[in-house]
Order: structure tokens, then sequence, then C-alpha cells
């Protein structure tokens, strides 16, 4: 089946993991693929948004799609839309905070269309404090701040 776009099927597996941050999970999602996934001639696997990593030298790249809609939900179905432009596995990952589309995005993502559905993983407002002590370790408590 020949490909009209990024995510379409060449002869590797496409994962595409949609992340509501735009800076820590997606960064953190990057290495994890680069690590294990970085020459890998069966899988393709990346993060939305891509994480911009500063390379010298290096001209910029095309900006990201910009996702709209009222959060969860809006990951759920971006993540959906691109399963059905020729992604194999697509995954949402968000805080499960008190979203109001929450119930919407869970029901959304169970539903199994063409053979297959979009998985949630949640991170964790803990997320960037996990991060910090696997490089440096603290003597401080990290307080929440309610906006």
């Amino acid at each position: 089946m020949a490909r009209t776009s990024e995510n379409k099927r060449h002869s590797k597996y496409v994962i595409r993991i949609v992340c509501e941050g735009d800076k820590t999970e997606p960064l953190f999602f990057t290495d994890l693929c680069d690590r294990f996934y970085g020459d890998s001639k069966d899988f393709d696997v990346r993060t939305i948004p891509q994480p911009n990593i500063p390379v010298e030298d290096a001209e910029a790249d095309s900006e990201d799609e910009v996702i709209t809609g009222v959060p969860p939900l809006k990951w759920v179905l971006y993540a959906r839309k691109i399963m059905s432009e020729g992604v194999d596995e697509s995954w949402a990952v968000y805080d499960k905070d008190e979203h109001p589309k929450h119930e919407e995005a869970m029901a959304e993502a169970n539903k199994i269309i063409d053979g297959k559905k979009v998985n949630i993983a949640f991170s964790s407002r803990s997320f960037e404090y996990y991060l910090l002590l696997h490089f440096e370790y603290l003597y401080l408590s990290l307080i929440h701040i309610s906006e």
C-alpha cells in the first residue's frame, strides 16, 4: 500500500504517541523511542507534538499540526484520525486531571474501528518530579500551586 503522508504504512509498524504536554512528555517519549527503536527497521515510533530540540546548523522544521478541541477528547480524536491515515497503533497521553471530557474520551478510545482502538496512558502531575529525580538529587519538596 502506498503512503501519501509520513503517517502512512511503508513496511514498518507505525506507532504515534499524542501527548498533552508540549515539552516534558514528548521529550521523555522521544528519548525512549530513540533508545529502543531508533535504528529499527521494523518500527516507526514518534511523538506528537515533536519536541523542539535545537540542533546546530539545522534548518527549521515545519510546524506541528495544532490539535484543537476540548481536552482530553481532542487528543483521543486526533489519535483516532491519524490511525485512519495508516498508523497501526496510537496512544493518547494526558494527565488524569478533572478534564471536562474525560468520560467521552474514554468512550471514544474504546470504540473499535477497522480493528483498532486508541490506547490511553495517564501521566501524572508528578511526572516532571519523577524525571528530575532521575537526574539530580533534591532536598526540597515540590509544592502544588492551583491556578
